[in-house]
């Protein structure tokens, strides 16, 4: 909502987004419900809620760019503000660097696929390495770095060797689940809290109670974390497909990979019986 120029200019923005990355079109829209031209930037918890960006002129119209390159940054910035939205939602502190770094990431990976002469691929990566240096607070950057099948992981070492273990253990029992992870996940990467995959960038988020759940062996820890990559793969490839990636169909569907996968892999039946009821009750496991 705005003036007709803005109108017009979020409206290219959005076609972009349909021609170059329609599966991305679909997730904004599914997240952003209003966007409104303001004077100066401002974003608020309740925005989010509310799913609400507000577009400063100088977001819409950069200073100095021509005119389709300036839409070209606005579609960056409906992207990295939705990833906002998302996280919000999901329990996150948007005002953290580990959902600064998330969103940046999301914003890169569009401009990858809008941005073809790297007018602004360049900026967001250095802001992505000036947040993950900073002193704040924990941004999931990695302690070690290791790559498992073309996959990176990325996260202290105790967490490369479980992700390595579970990615081997689908290489073992579930090799055909293991392609489908290889085709969805880019990066692995351990963070503080929120575990959850970013859609464009293919990075896979993983907090330690996902990674190493309480209560249970190691051998047991790996199964679900294996169980867990399966499931959040399948959404990032449903998402690839152009598919609707979130709410009941996908989550059922991205359950019955994980169970599919468990069946394979799972010594007992303990984590297997546990997603079944979570299909039967169309309630998904929040990993």
């Amino acid at each position: 909502m705005g003036p007709d120029d803005f109108v017009a200019q979020v409206g290219a923005a959005l076609s972009l987004l349909q021609e170059r990355a329609p599966g991305t079109l679909l997730w904004v829209e599914e997240r952003i419900e209003a966007i409104f031209s303001v004077p100066f930037p401002t974003r608020t918890a309740q925005d989010l809620i509310d799913g609400v960006v507000r577009v400063a002129e100088n977001q819409a119209f950069v200073p100095g760019f021509a005119p389709s390159d300036q839409v070209i940054w606005l579609t960056a910035e409906l992207v990295y503000d939705a990833c906002l939205i998302d996280l919000y939602r999901a329990g996150w502190d948007y005002s953290s660097d580990t959902a600064t770094v998330s969103c940046l990431e999301e914003q890169l990976a569009i401009l990858e696929l809008t941005d073809k002469r790297d007018l602004f691929v360049d900026h967001v990566r250095g802001l992505i390495q000036d947040v993950s240096e900073s002193d704040g607070d924990s941004t999931g950057v990695p302690a070690a770095t290791a790559t498992a099948g073309g996959i990176r992981v990325e996260g202290s070492n105790e967490f490369v060797e479980q992700v390595e273990a579970a990615l081997q253990l689908l290489s073992e029992r579930a090799p055909e689940a293991l392609v489908r992870v290889e085709q969805g996940i880019a990066t692995i990467r351990l963070v503080s809290s929120g575990s959850g995959m970013n859609l464009s960038s293919k990075i896979y988020l993983v907090e330690e109670g996902t990674a190493f759940a309480q209560g249970y062996s190691r051998r047991e820890q790996v199964i679900w974390l294996a169980g867990a990559i399966v499931h959040d793969a399948c959404h990032s490839n449903l998402y690839t497909q152009g598919e609707d990636s979130y709410g009941t169909a996908a989550e059922i569907t991205c359950l019955e990979r994980q169970l599919e996968a468990l069946e394979l892999i799972d010594d007992g039946t303990h984590f297997s019986n546990y997603i079944k009821v979570l299909i039967d009750t169309a309630d998904g496991p929040g990993n």
